[in-house]
């Protein structure tokens, strides 16, 4: 999870962005890059547990802590605490594995339906793997299905991350600013997947 926090005003504006998925898939991975703490040469641990990384956007009073959980079954009795009150998911699979997408609809099943975050991605991370099993048609098909966000990334060497991440800050930016009202052309981005104007993240 990260919790964004805006030191421009009096009074401290915090964005909750919770990041999830499978175990293994990468989501420490993405955590690192994104707080730039990320060394290509460790090992991602399989290890159950926590980590807490800061997330600086440029040029804004905007800071962040990120708190990243781990995505085995035994810490599903945590998950609906956890995505209640975030403003964005991201949502990480792994294109080596299919269960790993599958997956991803159980994390979609527990976001509650009242408070809705304002934007949801799907992240199919290690798209530089040689043992790739899910397409990315694949990948696009289920975001489209469900309304949200498609990125292909490799979070370990940098493909498609920088794209990711401009959008994520902008993202972040806009829903910091109290003073500001969202527009959905503003929170989502060209490549928002949606299939219904009756269906919506915002």
């Amino acid at each position: 999870m990260f919790i964004v926090i805006n030191k421009r005003s009096d009074k401290l504006v915090a964005v909750k962005i919770v990041l999830a998925g499978d175990g293994a898939v990468g989501k420490s991975t993405i955590s690192n890059r994104l707080s730039k703490t990320l060394n290509t040469n460790e090992k991602t641990s399989l290890t159950p547990g926590l980590s807490i990384n800061k997330i600086i956007v440029p040029k804004e009073d905007v800071s962040g802590i990120i708190w990243d959980l781990g995505g085995q079954k035994q810490f599903r009795f945590l998950h609906n605490d956890f995505i209640k009150g975030a403003k964005i998911v991201i949502l990480v699979y792994s294109v080596e594995w299919i269960h790993s997408l599958k997956g991803i609809k159980e994390w979609l099943d527990i976001i509650p339906k009242d408070k809705i975050p304002s934007k949801i991605y799907l992240i199919a991370n290690k798209v530089d793997s040689a043992k790739r099993v899910i397409t990315q048609k694949e990948g696009e098909n289920f975001a489209k299905e469900n309304n949200i966000t498609y990125y292909e990334i490799s979070a370990t060497n940098g493909e498609g991350f920088e794209q990711f991440e401009d959008d994520l800050i902008e993202t972040i930016k806009i829903i910091s600013n109290p003073e500001k009202e969202l527009t959905k052309e503003e929170v989502l981005p060209s490549n928002y997947c949606s299939i219904s104007s009756s269906k919506s993240y915002l």
